[in-house]
């Protein structure tokens, strides 16, 4: 998923469906980007977040008693990963049900 193609999805979304919810959260690191609507099988809700690549994870510590522990999360600035989550709202439990990508496909 590129940010083109997002763009793309959401002008879609807005066309043919009411939109309930537009709003765009920082996260430590990247954005999360969040759209709510009324789809043709109920509430829907899809996030398009952006994260930087991760490289690797350090763990800096001692086999010493009382040390501390630190993890240090090394990210490449010049890519990033994009991802897209699909959610249908569940009346009946009232929670965010992950939904593939076959019923998306067939929206």
């Amino acid at each position: 998923m590129t940010k083109d193609r997002w763009g793309d999805i959401k002008e879609m979304i807005s066309e043919r469906f009411e939109v309930a919810d537009s709003k765009i959260e920082d996260t430590d690191p990247g954005t999360l980007e969040t759209v709510e609507f009324k789809g043709p099988i109920g509430l829907m809700r899809m996030t398009f977040s952006v994260k930087p690549k991760l490289l690797e994870t350090k763990g800096h510590g001692s086999r010493r008693i009382g040390s501390d522990v630190a993890i240090e999360h090394v990210y490449d600035e010049e890519n990033e990963v994009c991802t897209l989550k699909v959610y249908k709202y569940d009346d009946d439990q009232e929670t965010w049900q992950e939904i593939g990508a076959d019923a998306v496909a067939n929206l």
